[in-house]
């Protein structure tokens, strides 16, 4: 189990934090959360550079912050890791430091395997800025009409979207026929595909090795932020790769308990504000870079 982050005691100041979106910066509801919201501000101006490591595309998590939460936190999308780690911002919307889609010859392979179990039709392709599917229904529409993300672009002939490049596949279905499915696709795909399940009715597919861990680790390298000085704060299972490359690990309370347990520390619960409670928990330690340099200085002289 992990630690009570008040129990929290490292030798480096946090340069960088990460924040998964939903269930997370979001609450449970989907919405999101004044107090996380405040936590994010407060970063900035303790010195931290902060962004979101999401499955979303980035156009999706600026969109689901909404104009007014925008412009609080004086925010692009950049930095930030999206697509799990497919594509990743440095500092500015023309610093895209990757941008790695599935081959067309994985997607084919993945999709022929989809197509054959009847699942194409539920299945949805993510890029950075867009979301594709072969026909509107009630699973297609999900990230719509649960998440209030933008409506998936329809491309009824097949062939398109076979030919269009995808960073992301997401698969809705019940949670009994995605653990079977993956199961079967594991077996078939495992060597070549990244697995992961934030819901239990969604299964998420990307290029082996594309995750929010590596995601972490191509970001802190070209900030030149030591990732011993990175932390990160998630709630399910595509967050446990950057869980265990992050120099501190944050679960919120109410995690999914494989995730939970990957963590080195928890928190509060995603309707709590777990983001200001840790941003304020960093500033009661003296772990900001401002509060870090301005004790620095003292010291010397």
């Amino acid at each position: 189990m992990p630690a009570p982050l008040s129990s929290l005691s490292v030798k480096r100041p946090i340069r960088l934090i990460l924040s998964d979106f939903d269930g997370t910066f979001t609450n449970h509801g989907n919405k999101v959360v004044e107090a996380n919201v405040r936590g994010f501000t407060l970063a900035q101006q303790l010195g931290i550079l902060i962004g979101f490591a999401t499955g979303r595309g980035r156009l999706s998590a600026v969109q689901g912050l909404g104009e007014e939460n925008l412009k609080l936190m004086d925010y692009n999308g950049c930095p930030g890791v999206y697509c799990n780690g497919s594509v990743v911002f440095g500092v500015s919307e023309s610093d895209r430091i990757a941008c790695t889609p599935v081959s067309p010859d994985l997607q084919k392979r993945l999709f022929d395997a989809l197509k054959a179990r009847d699942m194409l039709r539920f299945t949805v392709g993510l890029t950075e800025a867009d979301s594709y599917c072969i026909e509107y229904n009630t699973w297609s529409l999900i990230c719509h009409d649960s998440f209030a993300e933008a409506k998936p672009i329809l491309l009824e002939n097949e062939s398109r979207f076979y030919s269009h490049c995808f960073n992301k596949v997401m698969v809705w279905q019940p949670n009994s026929t995605l653990l079977a499915l993956r199961k079967e696709l594991e077996q078939e795909l495992g060597d070549a595909v990244e697995f992961t399940m934030p819901y239990a009715d969604l299964l998420e597919l990307c290029t082996k090795g594309n995750n929010k861990g590596c995601g972490l680790k191509q970001l802190s390298r070209h900030l030149g932020i030591p990732i011993e000085e990175t932390l990160v704060v998630g709630d399910s299972e595509n967050d446990i790769s950057m869980f265990k490359q992050a120099g501190v690990s944050v679960a919120v309370a109410d995690a999914q308990p494989e995730a939970l347990n990957a963590a080195k520390f928890y928190t509060v619960s995603s309707d709590e504000g777990p983001l200001l409670h840790i941003i304020e928990t960093l500033q009661q330690k003296g772990l900001c870079p401002s509060q870090w340099e301005q004790d620095r200085t003292q010291i010397k002289n």
